[in-house]
């Protein structure tokens, strides 16, 4: 089964995190980088680790992810 792409946008509107500061996103080119880049749902999760976010309690997928 092929990966599904969609943009951080996208993928963001799925998920319960809310992103503060988008630190694995290119901050050079941020508006491609998160409007338009087209990335998996693992290449976003990887993103999102190394940024600083609010995540619901307790952490878990089933509370990350909506």
């Amino acid at each position: 089964m092929k990966d599904i792409k969609k943009t951080s946008d996208q993928w963001q509107k799925e998920c319960k995190v809310e992103i503060l500061d988008p630190d694995g996103w290119d901050r050079k080119n941020w508006d491609f980088s998160w409007y338009k880049e087209k990335i998996t749902k693992s290449e976003f999760e990887e993103r999102m680790i190394i940024s600083t976010c609010i995540y619901p309690r307790p952490i878990t997928p089933e509370n990350v992810w909506k």
